[in-house]
């Protein structure tokens, strides 16, 4: 999956709440033990790849979305 270098240098979070089915929910819980890896990583990393196969470009190279993954003072 790639990540915009923009956004893999900064360590700029934003919140996302999502609503599963109870069968959703038990998979995610389940693949990330099985994987050995916290829910959240799978999660990103599926939203990535489901982009990138659809070829949406992270951030379109829009300076005004890149400006938002900077951290405050950055130049």
């Amino acid at each position: 999956a790639s990540v915009p270098p923009v956004a893999a240098a900064t360590e700029v979070k934003a919140g996302v709440t999502v609503q599963l089915t109870a069968r959703e929910f038990m998979r995610l819980s389940l693949g990330a033990a099985e994987l050995a890896q916290p829910a959240q990583e799978l999660i990103v990393e599926a939203i990535e790849e489901y982009l990138d196969a659809r070829g949406v470009l992270s951030l379109g190279g829009c300076s005004c979305l890149e400006a938002l993954t900077k951290k405050p003072g950055d130049m």
